[in-house]
């Protein structure tokens, strides 16, 4: 189906009223000459869900309608000869369009056409309209970027925040921790006669003679 779809396609001038027909090849960023009641058509090629009829401008010199179709309205609009107009978007008595889109729903044919209904002037109007096609591999692409630049960020920081906080704490020497332990003094006493052995390195009590349990 994809190679079916067409950027842009070729604009038919009809007469609604004398039936005359002409095909010029109009690009789809031109300036365009719409006579009296009488009406353009791009075919914007066979286009699937999700994909985007992209109005980037259109600017007339007067009032217009502008109008999307799907194949079935347009195949109606032809067979009536110009007298049914069913649409799936309409801009009514325009006088100048600048970005809009228009999301597909439905696979199918699609149109977009400009109509002058004056009955006795001609517009020149300046067109520039086109698809964005969807791809899947581009949102895909899309998160997969979103991914590894904010979230893989986010993850890595907050580990390599847990780590330096759990080395600063393997760091702390021993002797620190040795040291802080021997500030608290700790005083001995004679289990007999109750003195205090202030020299810590002797077995046996300077008062009492008995032997340090220590």
């Amino acid at each position: 189906m994809r190679n079916r779809k067409i950027l842009f396609g070729t604009i038919i001038l009809l007469f609604a009223i004398t039936g005359i027909c002409s095909i010029p090849n109009v690009s789809a960023a031109e300036t365009i000459e719409i006579p009296p009641l009488t009406y353009y058509y791009y075919y914007m090629g066979y286009l699937e869900y999700r994909d985007k009829i992209l109005i980037n401008e259109i600017d007339p010199d007067g009032a217009i309608n502008v109008y999307i179709m799907n194949g079935y309205q347009f195949e109606a609009l032809q067979d009536s000869g110009g007298l049914i107009w069913n649409y799936l978007k309409r801009w009514q008595d325009t006088t100048y369009l600048y970005g809009w889109s228009f999301d597909i729903t439905e696979d199918g044919d699609y149109y977009v056409v400009l109509y002058n209904k004056n009955i006795l002037f001609g517009r020149t109007v300046y067109v520039d309209i086109g698809v964005r096609y969807y791809s899947p591999v581009a949102s895909d692409n899309f998160f997969l970027g979103w991914l590894l630049f904010i979230i893989l960020p986010v993850i890595a920081g907050v580990v390599i925040v847990a780590i330096l906080v759990s080395r600063r704490k393997k760091k702390i020497p021993r002797e620190v921790i040795v040291t802080q332990e021997k500030i608290i003094p700790i005083k001995v006493y004679c289990s007999k006669c109750g003195i205090e052995i202030l020299d810590k390195s002797r077995k046996f009590c300077s008062n009492c003679g008995i032997k340090i349990i220590n």
